[in-house]
């Protein structure tokens, strides 16, 4: 769904009451006074457990904010957007505004329109999000696929013990059949093994999964991670967004843990000591937290739904209003649906963008790298269709030494791959050392001339197999010109398969090493692993297939982009 805004500003104090103020909306601008209501004057709501009917409370709340002109700008918006686009609910609050801490710790999620009987957050025509007034810009990040998923289990010794492991499984489900997503699981990590983790892929998606704390006296919050001996590791909101600072591809974190969305209410706090607030100060352009305790079913079902959603490529609002429904089924008269919040920065809740959107000179660089798997494509159908092998180019290793030239090691670069290389254009590279032993080498050139790529496919006779469909689904318009001396090698083991599991679902692993060549540059790709669950084997290695051969176009686009521009 396709949303347009109704931002409404929220502060500052006035006249016992808060001055609001619609700073964009399809109907245009205004503003008006907020009384709180008596409940939430009289006592914390972060709790979720105080004997308040959530239509009350949301009622009232409503009525607050919604009063004068705001309330009749929402009305007019409403009808303008109409019934085919959604009306996105943006609550903005300053955190150093002076006297607006109050408004922090308040279920905005909550609100209830009283003469329609709608919470406004259980529809995905109204989402709420909140965002907050930092000054630091949110870069533009273009997405190229795979969308990765780092999910970081933390179960501590000594802690209450978590469905971890169920909400991983539903993780998975949620995942299993959408192609073009890869989850990596890091279990049990500390600090540095985390930056490690994030450091060593491009991941858009960070999902912690385990305990969260907030000390009302400090007014900071933490997660709770693991040692390498074991004991507990406190790693606070403002910690966290210093590990993460470096990792441009994060679009996401989300923080299926307590407390996490909740920022002090006490006067000379740090505003920005909570889990979300920090990671938002620090960049990551949307945060989905907890404003409060959140059962375990409700975070297993949350998340499941969440992803679910995430997965058929809708905006991050529409997921999160799934995931509160999903909690809804299981407590329709409870308010505990309110409890994951939406921090969002970006104008949209697109984070990840079809690559077609992308900038031209950015598109061209992703076409030059997807031509490789056009490439890869016709070499596995070419030697059925035509019944005969490609012949081999002079540079290649000969058939008869890839034997003894599988223990060879890999020779060093004559470059560092942060070094721009030489372009010489009289000699073409010589050929890369195998990276694994082989069953067979298949090789393709492709141009005329000097203009040419070659492309160069090592592995069991079984491997090839799980790529036709993946790579013909994948292949693009290779332009030719300027890319004499490029040579990609691939080098992939063969599929495993697991035996069902207890649902009826295989695992099919596929993994892969390559390395690119450009003229004498060498860059190493590092090696990929694709798990997939899917019905049946041969699907999940198809799919597999799909996920690892846009794992290839990720790493290779930044060193085509960068080589291969004049």
């Amino acid at each position: 769904m396709h949303y347009d805004d109704f931002e409404v500003q929220l502060g500052p104090p006035v006249d016992g009451g808060y001055l609001v103020r619609v700073l964009g909306s399809p109907a245009g601008e205004g503003e008006a006074t907020l009384q709180l209501p008596r409940e939430a004057e009289s006592g914390p709501l972060g709790d979720f457990d105080r004997p308040v009917s959530p239509s009350r409370l949301g009622g009232q709340l409503f009525r607050s904010l919604f009063s004068g002109q705001i309330n009749d700008l929402l009305l007019q918006s409403l009808s303008l957007v109409g019934p085919r686009r959604g009306l996105r609910i943006r609550l903005r609050i300053n955190p150093r505004g002076v006297g607006l801490e109050r408004l922090h710790g308040l279920p905005w999620e909550l609100l209830f329109r009283e003469d329609t009987d709608d919470f406004l957050a259980l529809s995905r025509r109204t989402p709420i999000v909140r965002s907050l007034d930092i000054a630091r810009p949110v870069p533009e990040q273009p997405f190229l696929p795979p969308l990765r998923i780092l999910a970081v289990v933390s179960q501590l010794p000594g802690t209450e013990q978590l469905a971890l492991a169920e909400e991983l499984q539903e993780l998975r489900r949620a995942l299993h059949q959408t192609a073009g997503i890869v989850l990596e699981i890091l279990e049990n990590p500390d600090a540095r093994a985390l930056r490690a983790a994030l450091d060593a892929a491009p991941f858009q998606v960070l999902h912690y999964m385990g305990h969260g704390t907030f000390d009302e006296h400090s007014g900071e919050g933490a997660l709770l991670l693991r040692k390498p001996g074991g004991e507990r590791e406190v790693l606070s909101g403002r910690n966290l967004s210093t590990k993460i600072k470096d990792v441009s591809s994060l679009r996401l974190v989300v923080l299926n843990a307590c407390q996490t969305a909740v920022t002090s209410g006490s006067p000379g706090h740090n505003p920005f000591a909570g889990v979300a607030a920090a990671l938002l100060l620090g960049g990551v352009p949307a945060v989905v937290a907890m404003q409060s305790a959140v059962e375990d079913r409700h975070a297993v079902t949350f998340s499941a739904a969440f992803y679910k959603q995430l997965a058929r490529g809708a905006p991050v609002e529409e997921a999160v209003t799934e995931g509160r429904q999903a909690i809804h089924d299981l407590e329709p008269d409870g308010s505990s649906w309110a409890i994951p919040v939406l921090l969002l920065r970006t104008p949209t809740g697109i984070l990840f963008p079809p690559s077609e959107q992308l900038r031209p000179q950015r598109a061209h660089a992703i076409a030059v790298a997807s031509g490789a798997l056009l490439l890869l494509s016709v070499l596995v159908f070419l030697p059925t269709l035509l019944n005969r092998r490609e012949p081999q180019p002079a540079t290649l290793v000969p058939a008869g030494e890839r034997a003894a030239a599988t223990s060879t090691p890999i020779p060093t670069p004559p470059q560092t791959s942060s070094q721009k290389p030489d372009r010489p254009s009289e000699t073409p590279p010589s050929a890369p050392a195998p990276i694994r032993a082989a069953g067979a080498v298949r090789t393709l050139r492709l141009g005329e001339g000097n203009d040419r790529f070659l492309v160069e496919i090592v592995g069991s006779r079984s491997f090839p197999v799980a790529f036709d469909e993946a790579f013909l689904g994948l292949a693009r318009r290779f332009p030719a010109s300027g890319v004499a001396g490029w040579r990609l090698r691939v080098d992939g083991s063969a599929p495993e398969v697991d035996p069902p599991d207890e649902d009826g679902f295989r695992s099919c692993r596929l993994s892969v090493s390559s390395r690119l060549q450009i003229r004498t540059q060498v860059h190493e790709l590092g090696s990929i692993e694709i798990p997939r669950a899917q019905l049946s084997a041969s699907s999940a290695c198809n799919m597999a297939a799909a996920d690892l051969a846009k794992s290839v176009i990720h790493k290779m686009t930044p060193y085509v982009y960068e080589e291969g521009s004049p």
